[in-house]
């Protein structure tokens, strides 16, 4: 599609450029920190999903400090509960924010970006849709 692979900027940018959105407003999830490396490299936000078996039992990719990455889990279940949790909250999405709880706030939502977005009806799913 972009003529290229990850973690080549084009990649990151062209899919933004797709969404007609802000480098800002996008949040790249990847199991592969070269992959986020390069997202966070061109403004996106990012999220790192640590697979602890990856390579064999208990033989994961090593990311080495991921403190650089928004958010940080260990399965897209984690992920999707973190994320879950702003939307119904309000509560910031990173690993420093972990536990903050605020008013429910179902009608915007920013994900990580300074300024308010109205997100599409899909995304003000009720409590009890989630999984």
């Amino acid at each position: 599609m972009f003529g290229t692979y990850k973690p080549n900027p084009n990649v990151y940018l062209g899919a933004v450029k797709m969404l007609n959105a802000r480098p800002a407003d996008v949040m790249l999830v990847a199991a592969h920190a070269y992959e986020v490396d390069g997202a966070r490299a061109v403004g996106l936000r990012t999220a790192y999903v640590f697979r602890s078996e990856e390579f064999g039992p208990g033989k994961g990719e090593d990311p080495g400090n991921t403190s650089r990455f928004d958010l940080v889990t260990s399965s897209f279940v984690e992920l999707a509960d973190r994320l879950k949790l702003y939307v119904l909250t309000g509560a910031p999405v990173t690993n420093r924010s972990i536990g903050t709880r605020a008013k429910p706030c179902l009608r915007q939502a920013t994900l990580l970006s300074p300024s308010p977005v109205q997100l599409p009806s899909i995304w003000h799913p009720s409590p009890d849709t989630w999984l």
